[in-house]
């Protein structure tokens, strides 16, 4: 009596197509390990310190309450804010809200409670570095980098928030981003704009 032999194997079929879904998080990890390991912030420069290199400003705008700010060449007032009250300035691939909240403590503790009350909420995905200090003209302030996917984004957005209050508590919060691979030269001009703030 003899045995049929055993069926082969069965053929491998070909390989499942990638998921494009994968490719914005894939993106996002390598600009959160690159934010993580030393990213843009103030590579160059002492910490602590606001350099902006030769970035020109213009004339001043007023942004809520006496609050100005002059915009880097090239970025003009794009729209209104209510909440928190102020504008966004554009410019290039960059895009910078400028907004007066009231009732906040420290630079710090206004840094971070933008990131969880208006950046957490309309992100997917988010990751917000450490708050440090930074030195400007208007009084004290704090800075955190951050990357992350936002809802109707269609690429990781990476940025910074920084954080001012004056000596007499008037607190100004400036959100600078551009997307994943673009922020590094809007971050010069964010940061000249941010000098440029004066509070009453």
């Amino acid at each position: 009596m003899q045995t049929a032999p055993p069926a082969p194997p069965p053929t491998p079929g070909p390989p499942p197509e990638r998921q494009a879904r994968w490719l914005p998080l894939l993106a996002l990890l390598g600009v959160m390990a690159f934010v993580t390991l030393g990213g843009f912030l103030f590579s160059g420069s002492p910490a602590g310190t606001a350099f902006a290199g030769d970035v020109e400003v213009g004339s001043a705008v007023e942004v809520a309450h006496g609050v100005t700010i002059q915009p880097a060449a090239g970025w003009q007032i794009a729209e209104p804010v209510v909440s928190p009250q102020g504008v966004v300035l554009e410019g290039g691939n960059g895009r910078l809200l400028v907004g007066v909240p009231g009732g906040i403590g420290s630079p710090e503790e206004l840094v971070a409670y933008y990131a969880s009350n208006f950046l957490e909420p309309q992100a997917s995905q988010l990751s917000v570095g450490d708050i440090e200090p930074l030195s400007l003209p208007a009084g004290p302030a704090a800075v955190a980098r951050y990357v992350g996917l936002f809802e109707g984004v269609a690429t990781p957005i990476e940025g910074e928030v920084i954080g001012i209050v004056s000596p007499s508590g008037t607190a100004v919060v400036l959100d600078g981003w551009a997307s994943q691979g673009n922020y590094g030269p809007v971050h010069d001009q964010v940061v000249a704009m941010a000098a440029s703030v004066v509070i009453p």
